[in-house]
């Protein structure tokens, strides 16, 4: 399998992940608000968003078993990066609630913004290779 191949693999199966996560997200939200849901069916829908996100690191693991040395090098940086960033941001809009007056984040917010950033990141770090490479 060619490189590109093996990304735009990840990038369709990436895309599907986070559009059936935002779908679980909105959809349980909406149910629970409109509906009053208890019991079970209540615990099905509120972890229901969490299935893509599991998808979503077999895409990953699959991904970076197809690349090679480097683009797996710079994937994972760029998600650790995410990661850094992802957690000051929730690590200072923790503490703003908790000692401010901030009201908490709506429940998909973190998990949303955490796979843009990463999202963001991944593909700027790639335009920089690009950049890099053409010198």
């Amino acid at each position: 399998m060619t490189q590109s191949a093996a990304h735009r693999q990840y990038r369709n199966g990436a895309l599907f992940c986070a559009a059936v996560y935002v779908a679980l997200a909105y959809g349980a939200k909406l149910t629970i608000r409109h509906f009053g849901v208890h019991g079970l069916a209540l615990d099905l829908l509120a972890v229901a968003p969490a299935l893509p996100i599991v998808g979503f690191f077999y895409v990953f693991a699959r991904y970076l078993s197809r690349v090679d040395e480097y683009k797996r090098h710079r994937t994972i940086q760029a998600l650790l990066i995410s990661l850094a960033v992802g957690l000051s941001i929730a690590c200072g809009w923790d503490f703003l609630q908790a000692y401010g007056s901030a009201p908490g984040p709506e429940p998909f917010i973190i998990t949303s913004g955490f796979m843009l950033l990463f999202g963001v990141i991944h593909g700027g770090m790639q335009i920089i290779d690009k950049i890099d490479g053409s010198k």
